[in-house]
């Protein structure tokens, strides 16, 4: 988890401290004293005593005693951060990545966490730099763009969902947790249907049928604009006499153009394997689960 948590260590953290504050806020935690807790550490943190801010910050974030706050765990971490407290930058990275989605301030919260020795926080930092070279068709990420995101892009372009639901396992059997759009009217050359699916609200597989011709020249042109944008494929096989292939990697994320040698259609998907296949694994559990369930409500037929 890249959010770093105090409150199972604040025992050892505190103890380490001759502060009376600090003792005396041990305490009251361990009580379920917040508001005393949280007026010592503010006391603290006034102070310009880190270790404090970072708790308080810890404490809006996670909502302990009090309500859910982000502004107000967001200020405690920034003045934790100031004060070089790497926990304390690494949190603000954090808030800054999944709450507000600037990865450019996550990445210079993550990389000041790191110089500041918390070595976690340099392989969030690596995380980030390497997501500015995933691809991005129309600003979607696989693997990190949610539901309401797409669905928000959707309304600003103007797209038509000409279908959409939960996918089909087998038969009239769907997945609750994997759920598809289906675009018909997005401005890309030689689209006929976009394709869209999300595991659990995250953008797990993006999916292009692209026309094609009997000289495969969709997979052609579209092989050459890919490759102008992110290099040479890891994997490339010619359509002739067989499926035509091309394949890019970027970490989790793959880039797959295939036209099969008989067919009308190339096919162009972004996705994230790691949800991919934990979507997959979903469907075998979900089906599993409703043939046991539907074998039990005819056992005593």
């Amino acid at each position: 988890m890249k959010k770093q948590i105090y409150f199972s260590l604040l025992f050892f953290v505190f103890t380490a401290f001759a502060e009376d504050n600090f003792e005396k806020a041990r305490k009251a935690l361990n009580e379920k004293n917040y508001n005393l807790a949280i007026s010592l550490l503010k006391e603290d943190c006034s102070n310009n005593i880190g270790k404090s801010c970072e708790f308080l910050g810890q404490i809006y974030d996670e909502g302990l005693g009090v309500n859910k706050d982000y502004n107000k765990a967001k200020y405690y971490y920034e003045k934790a951060c100031k004060l070089n407290e790497s926990f304390g930058c690494n949190n603000l990275g954090y808030l800054y990545e999944t709450v507000n989605k600037d990865y450019n301030k996550a990445k210079y919260y993550y990389k000041k966490a790191c110089n500041l020795g918390y070595k976690k926080a340099c392989g969030y930092y690596a995380e980030l730099k390497n997501i500015e070279n995933i691809p991005k068709p129309f600003g979607l990420v696989v693997g990190k763009t949610t539901q309401e995101e797409f669905l928000r892009i959707v309304k600003e372009r103007n797209w038509n969902i000409s279908n959409k639901g939960y996918r089909i396992i087998k038969d009239d059997v769907s997945n609750p947790n994997i759920y598809g759009y289906f675009i018909d009217n997005i401005n890309l050359k030689y689209l006929d249907t976009a394709k869209f699916w999300f595991y659990k609200g995250i953008l797990m597989k993006i999916d292009y049928e692209l026309s094609e011709d009997m000289g495969k020249n969709t997979f052609k042109v579209y092989y050459d604009k890919l490759k102008a944008k992110y290099g040479a494929p890891a994997i490339y096989r010619e359509p002739y006499l067989a499926e035509g292939l091309a394949e890019w990697n970027f970490g989790n994320v793959k880039v797959i153009l295939r036209v099969p040698w008989v067919s009308t259609y190339t096919y162009l998907t972004y996705e994230d394997i790691k949800l991919t296949q934990e979507a997959d694994k979903d469907d075998e559990e979900y089906y599993k689960s409703y043939i046991q369930k539907t074998s039990k409500d005819i056992e005593g037929l």
